[in-house]
């Protein structure tokens, strides 16, 4: 199974010198998480693969691989926003990279809008670890960095079958119109224990005029019955305290 952390931002174009210090706070940030990681950009063709992966520690050499992609990304696509972007892996390495277990991936993408944390096979990489706590922490640490205006959590498995993979968000979100939480995330809203009950754990966070909210209090299992329905009934109380943003105004 694979963990995915969504955070959404206000989308901006950032340029390159104030990119590299925001990811800079944000991999600091989440060094209690994932504390002996050292970042790469992910090649984004063949050609690129075969060669040495520029590290995130690596500023000057980082930025001129970063500033190459934007150039060529303009010629491509005039209307490319040109600003800091980046999909960064914890393999340093194509051969790194073909050994999945507790590989990470950081797609920072403020000009989209988007955060996105995954880790592949975690429960086989770190079995000692609490994935639970561990993927609240995340929550926690970028909420605390970043100003996130909402954020999910979900989980990639193997279907039974053994054929393809099952989710959340494209097998059971309760609403197709709105955001999902799934397994836990954060809303940008101030909800109060006693207002959620369904939830197994509700965490205010008012300097970030938010809260945490776990729908699930252990690893999630999207082929558990009882994750997915009790996932569930927290989003339709989230719709009761206007706490689930709608995202497709044509399906209401």
């Amino acid at each position: 199974m694979n963990i995915l952390v969504f955070f959404y931002v206000e989308p901006t174009v950032v340029e390159f010198e104030e990119g590299y210090a925001r990811l800079e706070r944000l991999i600091e940030g989440l060094k209690p998480s994932i504390p002996n990681v050292e970042w790469y950009v992910s090649p984004s063709n063949q050609q690129e693969s075969k060669q040495i992966w520029p590290a995130f520690s690596d500023k000057q050499r980082f930025l001129r691989r970063l500033r190459s992609d934007r150039d060529e990304s303009i010629k491509a696509w005039s209307g490319y926003p040109g600003g800091f972007s980046v999909l960064l892996t914890s393999a340093k390495d194509e051969e790194a990279f073909g050994k999945p277990k507790g590989r990470c991936l950081l797609d920072f993408a403020p000009d989209r809008g988007r955060i996105r944390l995954e880790v592949v096979r975690p429960d086989e990489a770190w079995p000692d670890i609490d994935l639970s706590e561990w993927t609240k922490g995340v929550l926690s640490a970028v909420a605390t960095v970043e100003l996130v205006q909402f954020a999910n959590v979900d989980v990639d498995a193997k279907k039974k079958t053994g054929k393809g993979s099952i989710s959340f968000r494209f097998d059971h979100r309760t609403f197709p119109h709105r955001q999902f939480l799934g397994w836990m995330g954060f809303v940008p809203k101030l909800v109060k224990p006693g207002d959620l009950p369904q939830a197994a754990e509700v965490i205010p966070m008012p300097d970030r005029h938010g809260t945490l909210v776990v729908a699930v209090g252990e690893l999630f299992d999207v082929h558990n019955p009882r994750h997915i329905q009790q996932a569930q009934q927290v989003e339709m109380r989230l719709v009761d305290l206007d706490a689930l943003p709608v995202i497709d105004d044509s399906l209401l």
